[in-house]
């Protein structure tokens, strides 16, 4: 049956289940930290989410982004009543990973499911994990250093359709990479076995993809092809960012995951309560100074370490039906590259 059909009034009445001595505070601390990372960082260092975003035209994709983030929301809340149900069965408060605890009480069979419900959506994950690891390793950094299969004349990031210049070598990188990536990542079960720790530390700790990714929504590109009136390329935007979340993000691992015997400037920035309290201060201080970060980034990229103005895309998507239309002031740059495909399929 469903979880908490058992206890008295069934699932609701389970909801409505008050342990002996009440409830531990910060419920509604965890809930704004998660709120904060799922709206501004956390969406951007999920694979399954970034290697998936343009496969459907953008209206699509804003409909799915929207209509899914709601229902995972709605489903992460409900997935609360697993540890209310483990309150209930242990009559504890404070209980160590109660998913397993719950599945354990509901039979070996139920046990069973659960782990194969949870190794199947952590390997979609992983898949997209290990490809894009491999693919920054091999290809982006790799493109830099003469492997060997790479014939080109001058260094730089590899592109995946770029066949001719991929070999061997590349490939056996991507494969070390990923097995480097599956031991050290392994590694970690040793330090901690907490399931809310999968989200908590990797959102802390990567809080500063956030900035820089939403910078691009208002991105100013050269009104014409090499006009020089759009913003300059700002690549400290997002090294400044990224490393100042990275900083935060490691603090808090080492040292801020406890409310007891935690450095005195972690306490100082807790808000809320219970145990989230140094979560959700940490992240909010944190964010604050990885948007700060991107923007000193960004203004030195313009005004002082000058690089060149970036010119936009050709085309780009009709929102609505996909189809590749001009960018205005790009017409004959896109009338030029259609001529030149119809010439080449010809051929």
């Amino acid at each position: 049956g469903l979880i908490g059909s058992e206890v008295p009034g069934g699932v609701g009445g389970l909801i409505s289940n008050e342990p002996e001595g009440g409830w531990q505070p910060g419920g509604y601390t965890w809930l704004i930290a998660a709120i904060i990372q799922g709206c501004i960082s956390y969406p951007f260092h999920d694979p399954v989410l970034t290697d998936r975003t343009f496969l459907s035209r953008p209206s699509t994709m804003i409909a799915s982004f929207t209509i899914g983030g709601f229902i995972a929301m709605v489903f992460i809340i409900l997935f609360s009543i697993v540890g209310i149900y483990a309150t209930y069965r242990t009559g504890e408060v404070s209980i160590s990973n109660p998913p397993a605890k719950v599945a354990r009480a509901l039979g070996s069979t139920a046990f069973a499911f659960i782990n194969l419900v949870m190794m199947t959506s952590s390997m979609s994950t992983l898949d997209s994990t290990f490809t894009s690891a491999s693919k920054l390793i091999a290809l982006e950094f790799g493109g830099w250093f003469k492997l060997p299969g790479d014939d080109r004349e001058e260094r730089g990031p590899l592109k995946l359709n770029d066949i001719a210049n991929i070999g061997s070598a590349h490939i056996l990188v991507a494969r070390g990479t990923i097995v480097f990536l599956a031991v050290v990542g392994t590694l970690y079960l040793y330090v901690d076995q907490s399931s809310i720790s999968g989200t908590t530390v990797s959102g802390t700790m990567v809080m500063g993809l956030g900035p820089p990714v939403w910078l691009l929504i208002f991105w100013k590109y050269n009104s014409t092809p090499g006009a020089g009136d759009g913003w300059r390329q700002a690549p400290l935007a997002f090294i400044f960012s990224w490393t100042t979340g990275a900083i935060f993000g490691i603090m808090y691992t080492l040292n801020g995951r406890k409310v007891g015997g935690v450095p005195a400037i972690m306490q100082n920035y807790a808000v809320g309560d219970g145990s989230g309290a140094i979560f959700l201060g940490w992240n909010i201080m944190g964010h604050c100074l990885c948007f700060a970060a991107c923007l000193v980034g960004f203004l030195i990229n313009q005004y002082v370490w000058q690089l060149p103005t970036l010119d936009a895309e050709p085309t780009r998507e009709h929102p609505v039906t996909g189809e590749r239309i001009p960018t205005p002031g790009y017409e004959q740059v896109a009338m030029a590259a259609a001529k030149k495909e119809i010439k080449v399929a010809h051929i």
